[in-house]
């Protein structure tokens, strides 16, 4: 899972040469669509699903708009504490028995 943010205070797709992100994204030049442009708003839009993270946009955009965060998947189960509802979590910590000795 990966984030995807756009800062468009900073994003000037006139001086970077009419959306050079969107030309250097490999998924785009392989026919995919990973970075669109909104042409209501005149802004790029990077689709999370169909972006691979590699993190060539980022490194090509002469204003440092564009910020791509890679995220480890929600493992399913071994939840022992949750501290709210979209808050940390705690997953698989040994569970302290009588008798015995853990450690961490």
């Amino acid at each position: 899972m990966r984030i995807a943010v756009i800062d468009y205070d900073k994003c000037n797709p006139d001086k970077c040469g009419n959306f050079l992100c969107e030309r250097v994204c490999p998924v785009n030049r392989m026919g995919g669509e990973a970075i669109i442009i909104d042409e209501e708003n005149y802004r790029p839009v990077i689709q999370e699903a169909s972006c691979t993270g590699c993190g060539i946009c980022v490194h090509k955009c002469p204003f440092n708009a564009i910020t791509i965060v890679n995220l480890p998947e929600e493992l399913e189960e071994g939840c022992v504490h949750r501290y709210g509802i979209n808050a940390f979590v705690l997953y698989r910590l040994p569970v302290v028995k009588d008798g015995m000795v853990v450690g961490i």
